[in-house]
């Protein structure tokens, strides 16, 4: 059976997808099968190329009306590199089509994968990314710790996730030591949440973009999402990992 785990940004632009698709890639380079799901409400491909055109809109009348097996969801799949990958909808428009439960199909249709990944970005209001967060029991809210980004994710705490139950632990993305930054140890705090990862800023996210991979080939950030995901297959504790040092640094 497989694990689902949701990454949902706290704002836009935190490099939801990017943590996303970087995770996945390390995992299947581990040698683990892992299928990673765009769910958005967005295309999602700007970190891999989709030459045939393929969709989750190519299966959503199979969400929708929740009868789907694992060879009609591979027909929608695509290879990139060592993971499967769901791209996301062909246009915005159609995402306002998918409910509250058109995940759970995917999910049964899945269970052969060790993971599912998925990018739910940061558009709470959608069904497909409701679904998804609602799916998975483990979730990751990526900030980062510019201050409007904090602030926007303590107003989706307050009035989504609480009320719904959608608890989780944070990435700290793009992390950098400023003194006028808050530290992650801080960020745990003001919102009462663990902090799993701390991700480094790398300059070269905009030639990543141009591309079109993820920033997995640069030593520091391919360390950290390293560490997360031996944190998820449990070959690395919280407590133990540099990570909870680096949390506590300064706090």
């Amino acid at each position: 059976m497989s694990r689902n785990i949701a990454l949902i940004g706290g704002d836009s632009q935190v490099g939801t997808t990017m943590t996303a698709q970087a995770l996945a890639e390390d995992l299947g380079a581990k040698g683990d099968q892992v299928l990673l799901v765009m769910a958005s409400g967005k295309a999602g491909d700007d970190f891999f190329v989709n030459k045939e055109g393929k969709s989750i809109d190519d299966i959503k009348a199979n969400l929708i009306n929740g009868h789907m097996d694992s060879y009609e969801l591979r027909q929608a799949l695509i290879r990139d590199k060592n993971i499967w990958i769901l791209p996301g909808v062909k246009d915005s428009i159609s995402a306002a089509y998918y409910n509250e439960r058109s995940m759970k199909p995917l999910a049964a249709a899945s269970e052969n994968m060790d993971h599912v990944i998925f990018d739910c970005g940061n558009e709470l209001r959608l069904g497909l990314v409701i679904s998804a967060v609602d799916l998975c029991a483990e979730r990751y809210f990526v900030l980062t710790q510019q201050e409007k980004t904090l602030r926007r994710f303590g107003d989706m705490k307050e009035r989504i996730l609480d009320p719904l139950d959608f608890s989780g632990k944070i990435i700290v993305n793009k992390h950098q030591s400023n003194v006028s930054l808050l530290t992650p140890g801080e960020i745990s705090r003001q919102f009462s949440m663990d902090v799993a990862a701390s991700i480094p800023y790398v300059e070269y996210g905009w030639q990543a973009e141009i591309e079109r991979q993820t920033l997995m080939g640069t030593g520091r950030y391919s360390k950290a999402i390293g560490n997360l995901s031996d944190i998820i297959k449990g070959e690395r504790t919280e407590n133990s990992s540099w990570i909870k040092n680096l949390i506590l640094k300064n706090t």
